[in-house]
């Protein structure tokens, strides 16, 4: 729930300790599908905490996965 008990909020975490951000565009789409509502806002946030490859590829696979999420969530 959201501060807002108003507002139902569900969250999902697709980190896994020591992946970059290459190993979560390889399977983040099944992982996210999987977990849209019909009917429903949904939302895609990222958030990279530590870069475990260079920032310019680390920018390359969040720009895929952020062009492959506009695409499905509207």
């Amino acid at each position: 729930m959201s501060k807002n008990e108003k507002i139902e909020i569900t969250h999902y975490s697709l980190g896994i300790c020591r992946e970059t951000s290459l190993d979560i565009l390889l399977r983040w789409e099944n992982e996210y599908r999987s977990r849209l509502l019909s009917g429903s806002e949904n939302y895609v946030v990222i958030e990279e905490d530590k870069v475990h490859v260079t920032v310019k590829e680390s920018a390359k696979n969040l720009r895929e996965t952020l062009n492959t999420a506009k695409k499905d969530i509207k």
